[in-house]
């Protein structure tokens, strides 16, 4: 019985998953940009090697694959700041030499 609702979970999931690749509002080069965004923010390295590449078969150029790369990490900012960017801002009001170097 378990193994039944598996394999149905699985189909249902297969389903859904065609409908959201190949169906709805979004055009092909959205998709990919989409799809890249989040490969990119789970860390799956061989998913957006694929996908680099099929975005560069529809026209995505470099600049806009850096810039989402880029985009991509700014949301990880909060989630890697651990404090430094007070003790910079501290520094920035400070005549100490060896406090203003602190973010070089």
């Amino acid at each position: 019985m378990l193994l039944e609702g598996i394999c149905s979970l699985n189909s249902k999931f297969n389903s859904f998953s065609d409908e959201a690749l190949n169906g709805g509002p979004m055009n092909e080069k959205e998709k990919l940009i989409a799809s890249m965004a989040a490969c990119m923010a789970l860390g799956n390295k061989d998913k957006i090697r694929g996908l680099v590449i099929k975005a560069k078969q529809n026209g995505i150029t470099n600049e806009e694959i850096s810039q989402l790369y880029a985009l991509t990490l700014t949301m990880f900012k909060d989630q890697l700041d651990f404090g430094l960017t007070d003790s910079c801002a501290d520094s920035s009001n400070s005549t100490d030499q060896s406090q203003s170097n602190c973010c070089v």
